[in-house]
């Protein structure tokens, strides 16, 4: 994506606008071309794509026992048939070594970790480096106003054992324009404790219980975020 352009969508666009400019709009003959080949001799279009597609795979050395790695590589070999079907109908002025090169790029690109994951990875590696207050060893320690000035406690929320992050102490470590990527980063990993509420709308905080000092039984405190460890 160039740095000018906010979105993916915005990219494709624009490469969409350049391939009209320099090449006009090849899909309908390139369409055209491979119906017609299709009604001729459908193994033979279907043989043809199947060995690129095998060809492309195994120029990027995949790794067939790794699934998740085999559907992205799937995706990125049939891009590379495609090109190589362009090439014969005439469609794109290129070598299969061009269309390879272009297309192994982009894949190798795609593997790479995204900086802003990359600064998400390093926030949640921080976090669990450090040694907080485990409210579960220190039961009826601590007033109310105690809990709530800690930045983050260890406790449970449903028996499981969670990291509990106050949202200014979020904003704080990630920067407050990042926090929703953050969190959306968790819950895409599976460790963000999230809870529906009557509506059936996803929250991301949870409520943190505890036996506040002078207290015979545990009580509500506040939402917070809520990360598994």
């Amino acid at each position: 994506m160039k740095k000018n352009q906010c979105s993916n969508f915005e990219s494709i666009l624009h490469l969409e606008s350049n391939c009209k400019r320099y090449f006009s709009n090849p899909k309908y003959h390139f369409l055209g071309s491979l119906i017609e080949d299709l009604n001729k001799a459908k193994v033979n279009v279907v043989d043809f794509i199947t060995k690129r597609i095998a060809y492309f795979k195994k120029k990027i050395k995949v790794d067939l026992n790794n699934g998740i790695e085999v559907r992205i590589a799937d995706k990125f070999a049939l891009v590379y048939a495609a090109g190589c079907l362009a090439i014969e109908y005439d469609v794109l002025p290129f070598k299969r070594k061009n269309i390879l090169s272009g297309v192994t790029k982009c894949y190798y690109y795609s593997q790479r970790t995204p900086e802003y994951e990359q600064h998400y990875q390093d926030v949640l590696s921080n976090l669990k480096k450090q040694v907080y207050v485990d409210l579960l060893k220190s039961s009826g320690k601590y007033t109310e106003k105690d809990i709530k000035s800690f930045d983050v406690v260890q406790c449970k929320v449903n028996n499981q054992s969670v990291l509990a992050i106050t949202k200014k102490y979020l904003q704080q470590i990630c920067g407050e324009q990042d926090v929703n990527g953050f969190l959306r980063s968790l819950l895409n990993k599976g460790i963000l404790l999230t809870q529906k509420d009557s509506r059936g709308n996803l929250k991301y905080t949870r409520q943190i219980r505890y036996k506040l000092k002078g207290s015979k039984i545990s009580r509500a405190i506040e939402r917070r975020y809520c990360i598994k460890i």
